[in-house]
């Protein structure tokens, strides 16, 4: 199956800092920044159900969660535990027609100078078990595996002043299948972004 579309080749992880001096300070680089915090969330029983307005602004009802985080934990869809049993009905690569949908979705500021410095790129650390990202409206890509992380460049995307970003995640794919092991199983976007 399709792992990934868009997505950028792993790496090893690496962060620099524009001179010694700050790279000694034990903060982190001003070359990144977390997203980490409040976004806007809208759930929904299957992707089909998510209004298409969504990607171009946040719905009226929709909540504020912290990310990172499940949805879970916040009162959205049940928490499943198994171990030896699949959580879905066994029909791979075929998921559930309801599928719970998590739609994610935070407004931030990019100076013009930050644009000039070169390549921007997104990294989700986790996000369980697929999700598909938008930059002002317009999709950038599609990641799974789970407990990978997703990075995408987001320099053709994003704009000197108000950015948004909008990331659909869906609770079942195929990978899911994959990731079969005796543990919760929660969904969202779960470690830094």
């Amino acid at each position: 199956g399709v792992t990934q579309l868009n997505r950028l080749a792993a790496h090893p992880p690496f962060a620099s800092w524009r001179n010694s001096e700050e790279a000694r300070t034990d903060r982190p680089s001003q070359e990144s920044r977390s997203l980490n915090g409040e976004w806007r969330f809208a759930w929904f029983p299957a992707p089909e159900a998510v209004p298409e307005s969504w990607l171009e602004r946040d719905l009226p009802d929709a909540d504020t969660v912290i990310v990172p985080s499940n949805w879970q934990m916040h009162g959205y869809d049940a928490p499943i535990y198994t171990n030896v049993t699949y959580p879905i009905a066994v029909n791979p690569p075929y998921v559930p027609t309801e599928n719970p949908t998590g739609c994610y979705s935070l407004t931030f500021n990019v100076d013009e100078s930050w644009l000039q410095e070169g390549q921007t790129r997104i990294i989700f650390d986790g996000v369980n078990s697929a999700f598909h990202l938008w930059c002002n409206g317009r999709w950038v890509g599609y990641g799974q595996d789970s407990r990978l992380p997703s990075e995408f460049d987001l320099s053709a995307f994003l704009h000197a002043g108000e950015n948004r970003l909008a990331v659909m995640v869906l609770r079942w794919s195929d990978g899911s299948y994959l990731e079969d092991q005796d543990m919760w199983r929660m969904s969202g976007i779960f470690r830094d972004v």
